[in-house]
Parts: C-alpha cells; sequence; structure tokens
C-alpha cells in the first residue's frame, strides 16, 4: 500500500512540474510583424520588435517563421517611454536612469482568424548607468523585460 501512494504521489509531482505543455503546439510557428511606435521616443519600434524575436528565441517553446507560414502572429505597439532619475550619490549626482517602455501586445491565432490573446498593455523597465552604458542598453534591458512579460502572459493564457 505504502509503495502504491509513492507511486501515485510521484506520477502527480512529475504531471505539473511545466506550464510549457499546456501552450497549443498547433501555435509554435510564430512570426513578429515589425512593432509600431506612438511613443515619444523616436525609432524604437526596430529594437522592440528584434528584443521580441530574440527573447522568443531565447525562450525555445515559439519557432520564428515568415508570415505566410506563421500560426500565430504576434502583434505590438509601443505606446509610451520614460527616463527617470533611479538612484543619487550624496552630492546628487545621478548614478543610474530608469527606463520605462511601454507597449500594447497580441497574439492572434492565424488560422481561428481571432485572438489567442488579445491586446494588453505591458510594461517593462531597465536600469543603466550613465557613466559606464547609454541610454540605449537601458532601453535593451526595458525591452527584454517587456517581451518577458508578455510571453509569460502568453504562456499562462489557458489557465
Amino acid at each position: 500500500m505504502r509503495k502504491l501512494l509513492l507511486l501515485v504521489a510521484t506520477a502527480l509531482a512529475g504531471c505539473v512540474y511545466s506550464f510549457s505543455g499546456f501552450f497549443p503546439r498547433e501555435l509554435s510557428r510564430t512570426h513578429v510583424a515589425v512593432f509600431g511606435n506612438t511613443s515619444s521616443r523616436q525609432g524604437l519600434q526596430t529594437p522592440a520588435t528584434s528584443a521580441m524575436i530574440d527573447r522568443i528565441r531565447k525562450d525555445g517553446r515559439l519557432e520564428i517563421v515568415g508570415e505566410g507560414e506563421a500560426a500565430l502572429l504576434v502583434q505590438g505597439t509601443v505606446t509610451g517611454f520614460r527616463k527617470d532619475p533611479e538612484e543619487y550619490d550624496a552630492s546628487g549626482k545621478i548614478l543610474t536612469y530608469r527606463v520605462t517602455v511601454e507597449a500594447e501586445i497580441s497574439f492572434f491565432d492565424v488560422a481561428k482568424q481571432d485572438y489567442y490573446l488579445k491586446p494588453a498593455k505591458y510594461r517593462g523597465w531597465g536600469l543603466y548607468n550613465p557613466s559606464s552604458e547609454t541610454e540605449d542598453q537601458g532601453i535593451s534591458r526595458a525591452l527584454e523585460n517587456l517581451s518577458d512579460q508578455s510571453l509569460s502572459a502568453l504562456f499562462s493564457a489557458g489557465f
């Protein structure tokens, strides 16, 4: 009886260790459309698109394909940008800035001609040290964070 309980407990524990198994496999072929940009900061559409593609490749659960081959279409628009001082030294000199990027992102099921995940707002942020890094490095971190948040929402959408 004890062995049976142990076997059942082990089997149940093994069934729920990963959320990746619940995402529809047929949607794995993904195309990321070039993001739009309505923010006050010009030029964010290309790095936002690249960040999403890079994060999808790094995650590994989706395959990037051309638009005509895609089952899932990622669409986004950068809607906001801010740069605020984050940390100061004792004399009041800015040590770090926080870059915040907002975007509306959706995931469209091509076969069903409906959203798998409707357009939603995401906000990503990144810090950078102006004495040793560029604002673009902070933006890059913010876009990575933004992409990670939207992918996390995508993979948990079925729950």
